[in-house]
């Protein structure tokens, strides 16, 4: 399978292509990383914490799961897209 989605005569930036969705990959999966340590931190401070913690700390825990919880699942869908225009099949 072509790892572009265009032929490469008929197009001579599709080399570069790949390059950006390997760039993209490397956010993608930095994303997937980072929002995953953010959500299980509020997790942990929302649910292990919560007596110690003030009452807006709580509610701002509680919507950083929320907020970070969906940055995690754009980013897995950021990840597809790279790995199938990197010409992967399985994800």
């Amino acid at each position: 399978m072509n790892s572009c989605f265009v032929d490469p005569n008929q197009f001579s930036g599709a080399c570069e292509a790949s390059a950006y969705f390997k760039r993209y990959l490397a956010v993608a999966e930095w994303l997937l990383l980072s929002s995953g340590l953010v959500i299980l931190a509020c997790l942990v401070l929302s649910f292990g914490f919560e007596q110690a913690l003030a009452m807006p700390i709580l509610i701002g825990t509680h919507i950083g799961t929320i907020i970070f919880a969906g940055v995690f699942k754009v980013a897995y869908v950021l990840r597809c897209v790279c790995l199938h225009g990197l010409g992967e099949t399985h994800f």
